[in-house]
């Protein structure tokens, strides 16, 4: 179980999804992400997201920012993530 993903250059992040309903997106909270072993879970617009708050200085593309994924087991995993234009 992924418990969340934060990085020092935003003040804050939530895990969440996207549910369509009676033609309507909402976006919803998760306290967690379930990733089966051996699996993936891609993290995308319009399905499981991360909703990144305060940024502590500008973000632009070409930048590779610096993620933490803290699991349920106590372990972390760093990552850099890197940022593009959509």
């Amino acid at each position: 179980l992924v418990k969340a993903i934060n990085s020092e250059h935003f003040g804050g992040s939530e895990l969440h999804t996207t549910v369509f309903k009676d033609g309507n997106a909402r976006m919803l909270r998760q306290e967690h992400l379930r990733i089966e072993a051996h699996s993936t879970l891609t993290l995308r617009h319009g399905s499981y997201h991360l909703m990144l708050f305060r940024p502590q200085q500008a973000i632009k593309p070409g930048m590779k920012i610096p993620f933490s994924i803290h699991f349920a087991n106590g372990n972390t995993m760093d990552i850099n993530i890197p940022v593009s234009a959509h």
